[in-house]
This record gives C-alpha cells, structure tokens and sequence, in this order.
C-alpha cells in the first residue's frame, strides 16, 4: 500500500473516475458498462464510513505498459482499502 499511497492524484467519486475511461460520446457511462458500474458503485459505498474520502492513483508508464490505475478508500488520513482498475 506504500505504493498507492505514495502515488495519490485526486479525491474523486466512482462516477467521476469511470467516466474518465468509459465516456460515451454524450459524456456518460456507455450502455454496455452500466451493470458492472452499478455493481461496483454498490461495493464500494458498502465500504466507505460517513467521513472517508475516495483517492485515484496511478503509478508507471502507460506508453510502456506498465501502468497502474486504481482508486482508495482514505480514513482518516489512512489508506484503508484499494484495488486496481485499469492496468497497461
């Protein structure tokens, strides 16, 4: 989690982070992807507490393919939980 830590971009909402990579041309979630959002936005709130804060991070070199991007559940100043999303 050192890493993750340590590579912290943004505070940011799922809905915000998804639509960075999954945009139709209207500017909203794509048809195609709404089921596994819904499903992952659920998870998600199901493990944040009234006060935690959801964290993007991403760390490597995409042109490379060895990217890493994800997003973390911040507590209290602390990583909590955090899993990756995208990966090149």
């Amino acid at each position: 989690m050192e890493l993750v830590q340590q590579s912290l971009k943004q505070r940011t909402t799922y809905r915000e982070y998804t639509l960075k990579w999954l945009a139709d041309e209207q500017g909203e979630i794509a048809e195609r992807f709404l089921k596994r959002f819904k499903e992952q936005e659920a998870k998600i709130a199901a493990k944040m507490q009234p006060g935690d804060e959801l964290w993007e991070y991403e760390f490597g070199n995409w042109n490379a393919f060895a990217a890493v991007s994800g997003l973390a559940i911040v507590r209290d100043g602390k990583i909590v939980d955090s899993w990756v999303e995208w990966k090149s």
